[in-house]
């Protein structure tokens, strides 16, 4: 019934999700229409589980949708996507300084919530970094945060697959994006 009430909210939004997607995300664009309306419609509702709070940056339409988006293409495969543990994504305007770390930050995830800075993550979804995409890279910690830190979204063929997906990345992406490395940030 909920879901019913949030779709015909967002088909008035639809088309405006379409065109913001459609600049930024490439792997929106590969997919067909059925699996793009998914995508635009699970954009819709993980945008509106959160609040947005904005740091040192001029809020705009297109922030949220685009962040949202980044967790939804992350997630896109997995029945539980919204990141339910996290109520709070910051974004800031660049590169900031976390706790008593020296180098600066491009984003992070902690028990408050998902921080991004807004200039590399543009500068991620378009492509401008090569290898280096912020959102993609903090939602990984957020998705890991929810599965194994906390367990509040446990995903029971995520965590049994996890070993074997991390096996294709370098050798310390499975402590890393669990959560069990020495920080769960993304320092510039």
């Amino acid at each position: 019934m909920y879901t019913r009430h949030q779709f015909k909210r967002f088909i008035a939004r639809e088309t405006f999700y379409h065109s913001v997607i459609s600049r930024h995300f490439r792997y929106y664009n590969r997919l067909g229409l059925e699996e793009q309306r998914k995508f635009l419609f699970r954009t819709y509702l993980f945008q509106h589980a959160k609040n947005f709070h904005y740091i040192e940056v001029e809020p705009s339409a297109e922030m949220p949708i685009l962040v949202s988006a980044a967790a939804v293409q992350l997630t896109f495969g997995l029945e539980k996507f919204k990141l339910n543990y996290f109520d709070d994504i910051f974004i800031l305007r660049d590169d900031y300084h976390y706790g008593y770390y020296s180098r600066p930050f491009m984003g992070h995830v902690d028990q408050t919530g998902i921080y991004l800075s807004w200039d590399n993550f543009i500068k991620g979804i378009s492509g401008q970094t090569a290898n280096c995409n912020v959102g993609l890279h903090e939602m990984a910690h957020a998705l890991a945060y929810v599965n194994f830190v906390t367990q509040t979204e446990e995903d029971k063929h995520f965590k049994k697959e996890f070993p074997n997906f991390s096996k294709a990345g370098p050798p310390d992406l499975h402590l890393h994006a669990a959560g069990r490395g020495s920080r769960q940030e993304f320092a510039g």
